[in-house]
């Protein structure tokens, strides 16, 4: 029997070990939650795993499939036409097909990273000719404003029909599951950024409570939704120079985004960084924000995990995916007027909450935490064998 995880990002350290030429197009908090559930995986009794990803590349480029074995698991990166769009999915599509129907068999274990094209069909096809066990993990569903949601809306209702068990981002993505199947649910979400936590060292000696500014730092996909406009005009209305905005990430209204922050020399638009890059500007970061739309509960933003695993002060919205989560004692949360989020700030400065001090309690006790909630993973995954 195997254990086949199926995602979308191409691990690090296979990026490390073998020439690997595609520059993968998948994002931060992808790559590291495909990481952290491949790694819970890896920790669990199943003996044979294998990581499968479509590994797209930001090039437009024709890839072979090819296959890498590193520390026990079998790497299956998918071949595919990157002429344009359309033939990317369609060939993707066609490898999956192919590999599935060669590999994945009867009493085989699998788990999927979300459930979306192009893994959804070939997947619930092969479920109807060979009865493997099959795990989703959901992370977020696609706004009903994009046309994608409908495009995989029919295959998620009969994955949640297939499926012997899930695994959900956030309590409320339980909730939306538990209404739709009685299936077994795990709630695990977000993921421990093992690579920074042992570069903690790096910036000992600054004493922020007495730099020149306090930096504020948002990350990730630039939409309405994801609050960034919201962000943004909210900071405009404090005119103090002692404070700095930074945004990274790219999205729909990037360019919405560039203008606004051209008119604002305090705020800095970076774009997509590389990981390096990434790494220093959270270390520099004094306050991350989380303006999502509170009305947008059951996406789970996972990002809130990487600045806590710096230790990070968490500054959100009353996002209910954070606010019903085990991580709910290590964030602080604002209403969505002007003014509780200039207080909430002014608050939490003058408080000392982001002296070094703070930021290696924070650490210490998120470390705990996840540490606790992998083990729990652990013990669910482990189940599958026993069914």
């Amino acid at each position: 029997m195997s254990f086949i995880f199926f995602g979308s990002s191409i691990p690090v350290d296979i990026v490390n070990i073998v020439q690997v030429k595609r520059a993968s197009s998948c994002t931060h908090a992808t790559l590291k939650r495909e990481s952290y559930l491949l790694n819970s995986i890896r920790s669990s009794r199943h003996d044979r795993i294998i990581f499968v990803t479509t590994g797209f590349s930001e090039e437009k480029a024709s890839f072979p499939t090819k296959v890498y074995f590193n520390q026990g698991v079998e790497y299956v990166l998918l071949g595919y036409n990157g002429r344009n769009r359309f033939i990317k999915y369609m060939s993707i599509m066609f490898s999956i097909f192919i590999w599935t129907v060669k590999n994945l068999n009867k009493g085989d274990y699998a788990c999927v990273y979300n459930f979306q094209l192009p893994y959804s069909l070939p997947l619930i096809v092969r479920k109807l000719f060979a009865r493997y066990n099959l795990t989703i993990d959901f992370e977020d569903f696609y706004n009903k404003r994009d046309m994608r949601y409908y495009v995989n809306l029919p295959l998620q209702i009969a994955g949640l029909k297939l499926a012997d068990a899930f695994i959900a981002s956030s309590p409320d993505m339980a909730s939306y599951l538990s209404l739709r199947s009685q299936k077994n649910i795990h709630i695990n979400g977000g993921y421990p950024d093992y690579p920074v936590l042992k570069n903690k060292n790096k910036n000992k000696n600054k004493n922020k409570k007495n730099t020149e500014y306090t930096t504020l730092l948002y990350s990730g996909t630039l939409s309405e939704p994801r609050g960034i406009l919201d962000l943004i005009n909210v900071f405009k209305l404090n005119k103090n120079h002692r404070y700095k905005l930074v945004i990274t990430g790219s999205g729909r209204i990037s360019d919405d985004v560039m203008n606004l922050c051209t008119t604002d020399k305090r705020i800095s638009y970076l774009g997509n960084l590389c990981q390096s890059d990434f790494n220093d500007i959270i270390l520099k970061a004094d306050i991350c924000i989380n303006p999502q739309w509170e009305s947008v509960s059951i996406n789970f933003p996972s990002k809130v995990t990487t600045y806590l695993s710096y230790g990070k002060l968490v500054l959100s919205t009353r996002h209910s995916a954070l606010y019903k989560s085990d991580y709910v004692d290590y964030i602080e949360f604002y209403d969505r007027s002007n003014n509780e989020f200039w207080e909430k700030i002014f608050y939490l400065v003058e408080n000392n909450s982001i002296s070094i001090q703070a930021e290696e309690r924070r650490m210490k006790l998120f470390s705990k935490l996840i540490s606790f909630k992998t083990e729990n993973l652990i013990n669910f995954i482990n189940t599958m064998l026993v069914k």
